[in-house]
């Protein structure tokens, strides 16, 4: 960093990630997280289609967390911070520095399940995406993210990959049969 024409960021990758947290109030805050560009960065390489995109699965991604703090907070009739901190007692929200915790959580599978088929259905459609998920493509060939194919070369264990697969598969089968998506692009 910081991005440079060439990145494999560059240009339009520039939102990594986000966080969805409880304030002390019980408030919902999203952050996403940008990455520094250079000086030589040009605003007029960036594709608005694509870089929305990337956010909005992000973005999605981090809503799904806020969805699972609700249903905790209802299901048990407590508050969200008092969810939050079960799920960060129970070893649900592990520590981000444990790679393989972090990506084999459930709650993070069931967040990624959805961004990641959201990103294959993007750029393959549905077919080419479900074959990805069956391993009849060469991955190398493919432009994925980084924690795609961290599941995709089972960073986070076998079961977890695997959970993950089938939370996709249902994700693409289910937002191309609701028409949300048909082909790539």
């Amino acid at each position: 960093l910081p991005v440079t024409p060439g990145h494999k960021l560059y240009p339009n990758k520039l939102v990594v990630g986000g966080q969805q947290a409880v304030e002390k109030t019980g408030r919902f805050s999203m952050y996403l997280f940008m990455v520094p560009v250079s000086e030589d960065f040009n605003p007029s390489d960036v594709d608005p289609s694509a870089a929305s995109r990337i956010v909005g699965n992000i973005i999605r991604h981090e809503i799904i967390h806020a969805i699972q703090m609700e249903k905790r907070r209802k299901n048990q009739k407590i508050s969200r911070l008092d969810a939050k901190d079960r799920y960060e007692k129970s070893g649900e929200i592990p520590d981000s520095s444990d790679r393989s915790a972090y990506l084999g959580s459930k709650i993070e599978i069931d967040a990624y399940s959805h961004e990641l088929a959201e990103e294959l259905l993007q750029k393959y459609g549905k077919e080419k995406s479900l074959d990805i998920l069956r391993g009849k493509i060469n991955l190398s060939d493919l432009d994925l993210s980084d924690q795609l194919e961290e599941y995709l070369n089972d960073v986070p264990g076998k079961e977890a990959s695997y959970r993950l697969k089938k939370k996709m598969y249902g994700h693409i089968i289910d937002l191309t049969d609701r028409k949300i998506y048909n082909e790539a692009g």
